[in-house]
């Protein structure tokens, strides 16, 4: 567990300088430490703490009737379908939002629209990289070369994700308009509180000067939330 911990602290350290500096052209001296913190905090506690029990304990224990059946290549299909349609939709991707929502002090509601609005999206950067990385991991790689496997592959996620600026765009204009709904319904309400003024004006988003959105799911987050590959080694 420790090789594990090390593995995903240095991994999400490197994605978000990486994301920072070549994706977002900011230069070193300017880069948010603060959203690197969350980042290495992150991939500490979740990726190397509760993901590692996941698949090196659950997982096993979940498949391994299966397992003994009809051996690795029978149970991966099972062990992928349950990473990527369950855990990283429902559990990997809000607790990645809820992380960095509360350290920009953005309302849980804001945060919860925000990946409302970007799942889709992430999903698909994820699993064009995962599903059959995954497959692969759980059915044919070496249990030691396990954790030297996953940063290849969180390589070409980083890629396919930072790539899609059209999808970022259309993801933009779909959080403007249910923030412009909402607006619009706190307005004829006759009345703006804090966090519904929080929300109307940016919803927790801050678009970028280069057109694309910042916020969880746009560069260093949607980086972040695909680089971040699991330290699976049973």
């Amino acid at each position: 567990m420790s090789t594990g911990l090390v593995t995903t602290v240095i991994k999400t350290s490197a994605a978000d300088l990486f994301a920072q500096t070549v994706m977002e052209g900011t230069e070193f001296k300017d880069v948010d430490w603060k959203r690197h913190a969350v980042f290495c905090s992150f991939g500490f506690f979740y990726l190397g703490g509760f993901q590692y029990y996941l698949y090196n304990h659950l997982f096993v224990k979940w498949c391994h009737g299966i397992t003994l059946r009809v051996g690795h290549y029978g149970s991966a299909p099972i062990k992928t379908f349950i990473d990527q349609a369950i855990h990283h939709p429902f559990c990997y991707f809000p607790c990645l939002y809820l992380t960095k929502g509360a350290f920009e002090g953005r309302p849980i509601q804001s945060t919860y629209n925000t990946y409302k609005v970007e799942l889709w999206e992430n999903c698909k950067a994820l699993w064009t990289i995962w599903v059959p990385a995954q497959l692969i991991n759980f059915a044919f790689v070496p249990r030691h070369l396990r954790i030297p496997y996953a940063p290849v592959a969180a390589a070409e996620a980083a890629t396919v994700l930072e790539s899609r600026p059209q999808a970022q765009q259309q993801t933009q204009a779909q959080a403007q308009q249910q923030l412009r709904a909402g607006g619009s319904a706190t307005s004829s309400g006759g009345s703006v509180g804090d966090d519904g003024g929080r929300g109307g004006s940016g919803g927790g988003m801050v678009v970028a000067s280069k057109g694309t959105v910042r916020g969880p799911a746009s560069a260093g987050l949607g980086l972040k939330a695909l680089v971040a590959s699991p330290e699976v080694q049973t």
